[in-house]
């Protein structure tokens, strides 16, 4: 299965710190780069239940309830090129970008995409496969992104554009988060 790839272009998040921060789902919950989600509280333990993680953030799927698909993150760890297999990691064995993703309880990155920010995401970045639409957007409960042909309410990356690759990808600009 590939997972998803970002390429952040031209992001306010490449300059500007308060855009970036660490986060991590539960052991259960893997996350591509490009996913999206919502970060509303601090990780203040770790595992064995003592503190530790203080500057974790908490990862929370997007909800329609309330304004809950709005200002949301999207995670952009850079691959160590890692391969696992079970409980083990191995580093430098495969370097396809298809093959990495954000393991379930371990920390990785995320930015805050603002408007005009330009993103190239893979096309394993969607749930739907893309026609004639030229909006993506966040949906409830999933990490994935949509596509549609308005541009929903809330959180979302929008005006994308076919790109011609080995990996089909989607160059998007960011109209509202």
């Amino acid at each position: 299965m590939s997972h998803g790839i970002l390429l952040q272009k031209s992001c306010v998040a490449n300059d500007v710190v308060a855009y970036n921060r660490f986060a991590m789902t539960s052991s259960s919950v893997d996350i591509d780069n490009g996913n999206v989600f919502r970060l509303d509280t601090q990780n203040l333990y770790n595992s064995s239940g003592s503190s530790g993680y203080s500057e974790v953030w908490d990862v929370l799927a997007p909800s329609t309830t309330g304004s809950n698909m709005d200002g949301l993150w999207m995670a952009n760890q850079e691959s160590p090129n890692t391969t696992v297999d079970g409980s083990y990691e191995y580093r430098g064995l495969n370097d396809d970008p298809r093959n990495f993703y954000n393991i379930g309880g371990d920390v990785f990155s995320a930015f805050k995409p603002q408007v005009g920010d330009i993103v190239e995401l893979s096309a394993d970045c969607f749930v739907n496969t893309f026609s004639t639409n030229v909006y993506a957007h966040s949906g409830s409960s999933v990490y994935t992104l949509y596509w549609s042909d308005t541009a929903a309410t809330g959180s979302r990356i929008g005006t994308g554009a076919l790109d011609n690759q080995r990996v089909t990808a989607y160059k998007l600009e960011c109209v509202d988060n």
